[in-house]
């Protein structure tokens, strides 16, 4: 596992820390609240891919009783944090920008995930073969218009990652999901400016009443089903 890759392993008792509650809670309620909550998940098999701390499947299982929900991560100390956080729940070790899941899940929620490998249109074509016929991706990627601003910020060592980050555009991420036979069912963008400025409330209010400026958001979340 090469330096980047292993940074996952190198900031796990450090992640909670790290990453901003603002976005963190924002993500959740565009993913769970409003995109997860139009699936049917009544014996459908789900997976958290790239699930970091587990906070995401702690979320879930506040919300649903008796899901089948699974996790899996790049690094074996963030699937510790995740487990002690979620004991009842099956964590397995992947690396979703190498290869496909040993299985196929029903849906598969990734959020910001595919951006921190070397090649995220790869990233992105795993997780869609590692969905079965007529199952959902719920995907969250930062937008590449912000690529070089994140990548100077990271350089100056004024944010904490120094992992991959390397972002798509919308344009490809609809072109692969069509290539792969997904049809978008609900796509918008978040943070219409930094989260690390603050003004939350103001912040919030403004993203829901700026759909029309999701392309040059911070960030895409999308609802996809598999044909």
């Amino acid at each position: 596992m090469n330096n980047k890759n292993n940074f996952y392993d190198t900031i796990a008792d450090k992640f909670s820390v790290y990453k901003n509650q603002y976005d963190t809670n924002r993500r959740k309620e565009v993913l769970i609240d409003e995109f997860l909550s139009q699936i049917e998940i009544k014996n459908k098999r789900i997976l958290d891919c790239g699930c970091g701390d587990g906070f995401f499947i702690s979320e879930i299982v506040k919300t649903y009783n008796n899901i089948n929900i699974s996790g899996c991560d790049i690094s074996l100390n963030l699937l510790k944090i995740a487990k002690q956080k979620n004991k009842k729940i099956n964590f397995f070790q992947h690396n979703i920008f190498l290869k496909r899941t040993p299985e196929t899940f029903d849906i598969i929620i990734s959020s910001e995930v595919i951006e921190h490998s070397a090649n995220p249109k790869k990233a992105l074509e795993n997780l869609c073969n590692s969905i079965s016929e007529n199952g959902y991706l719920i995907l969250s990627t930062p937008n590449k218009l912000w690529e070089g601003i994140v990548k100077v910020s990271s350089f100056f060592k004024l944010r904490p990652f120094q992992g991959y980050e390397n972002f798509l555009t919308i344009k490809e991420i609809r072109s692969i999901l069509n290539k792969n036979n997904f049809k978008i069912i609900n796509y918008k963008g978040i943070h219409l400016y930094p989260f690390q400025f603050g003004f939350n409330k103001l912040h919030r209010y403004l993203d829901e009443r700026s759909k029309f400026l999701s392309n040059l958001k911070i960030n895409y979340a999308i609802i996809a089903k598999k044909n």
